[in-house]
């Protein structure tokens, strides 16, 4: 049984820890590893480097195709090391939340899975600017996942009780005609 299933989630990856969790819970969203979609994105070489500063044989699309082919390699061997395979592993170049919006709707994604970084700020911890930006410019919802052990200011000193599961109700009170209200 799959919890809120998906047939295509997307999880955007930089290549940091939080992003495996990411992939698991798409993983457990998913009927099958195909459906989960990883996603790097490489961002354009910058245009404010000056001219004399580049090597004289240098071509900024050469030099991005290499680059997303070597982040392409390195998004293999990221999953292959955390023993998560079968995702469809994609690399684009282009600014990071764009990307990921596009890509998203151009490929008819249901939920899109992240990993927030948790800068703190303060007492509000951020999610981070791209996935900030993912929220405000998707079309289709985004689980947005904490980093681990961190707990909100508000929870701090809550205790967290255990639970043996849903017990099963055998006659409920709303289904017995003879607790129904007069009229």
């Amino acid at each position: 049984m799959y919890w809120l299933p998906r047939k295509k989630v997307l999880v955007p990856t930089d290549f940091r820890e939080a992003s495996i969790d990411a992939m698991h819970t798409a993983l457990a969203m998913v009927e099958s590893g195909c459906c989960v979609h990883a996603l790097h994105v490489v961002e354009p070489f910058p245009d404010s480097i000056p001219a004399e500063d580049l090597p004289q044989d240098f071509r900024p699309e050469e030099s991005d195709e290499m680059r997303r082919q070597l982040r392409h390699e390195r998004l293999e061997s990221f999953l292959s090391e955390h023993d998560i395979d079968g995702l469809s592993v994609v690399v684009l170049s282009g600014e990071p939340a764009l990307s990921i919006t596009r890509y998203a709707r151009e490929n008819n994604i249901d939920l899109i899975v992240m990993a927030a970084h948790g800068y703190e700020q303060g007492e509000r911890i951020s999610m981070g600017t791209v996935t900030e930006r993912v929220l405000h410019n998707t079309d289709c919802p985004v689980l947005v996942l904490r980093p681990d052990g961190r707990i909100p200011p508000y929870q701090a000193g809550v205790g967290v009780r255990e639970s043996n599961g849903f017990a099963p109700v055998e006659n409920p009170s709303h289904a017995d005609p003879s607790n129904a209200r007069p009229r």
